[in-house]
């Protein structure tokens, strides 16, 4: 019996020996996989930090191309009311715009009327034609030089030794 009692024994002993190893490597299994969970955390972390950042690189790009976007509709926009303006200006000015321009600061762009600034004389008035036309050539004789023979009948001019800048 006491052969029987040391196997007995001997067969307690290794069974827990083989628990406590089983328990051993139970726990390294664990160790091993709380740290592949970690670095799995951690790696999570660094991806959502990654993710943030284009995430908010997206934005700015959308912002930016939306303000572009803005800039070429109102540029269009206004391009088209100008180009419609200037054909509606355009009628107005071949319209009646025929004159020559109104001088001034205040003139505004307007044309004069060539028809009413110089009109004839109705031609029922003879004496206003006939002071016209004396107004005319008296203009007209103004704008002759003088004859040599008139410039000789003054005379001599005479010199008195002065020195003038104009000679």
């Amino acid at each position: 019996m006491e052969k029987k009692a040391k196997w007995l024994v001997v067969l307690v002993v290794m069974g827990v020996v083989v628990i406590f190893l089983g328990q051993i490597s139970d726990n390294a299994t664990d160790i091993e996989q709380a740290r592949a969970a970690i670095e799995a955390a951690r790696a999570a972390q660094g991806a959502a930090k990654a993710a943030e950042v284009a995430g908010r690189g997206l934005a700015t790009v959308s912002t930016t191309l939306a303000f572009i976007l803005g800039g070429i509709v109102f540029s269009a926009l206004a391009m088209i009311a100008l180009a419609i303006y200037l054909k509606l200006s355009g009628r107005k000015a071949a319209q009646g715009g025929k004159g020559a321009w109104v001088s001034g600061p205040n003139a505004q762009f307007r044309r004069t009327d060539v028809e009413k600034k110089y009109a004839p004389l109705p031609p029922g008035d003879p004496i206003n034609q006939l002071m016209q036309l004396l107004v005319l050539q008296q203009l007209g004789q103004m704008q002759k030089p003088a004859p040599r023979q008139e410039i000789e009948a003054l005379g001599p001019v005479e010199d008195d030794g002065e020195d003038y800048l104009w000679r």
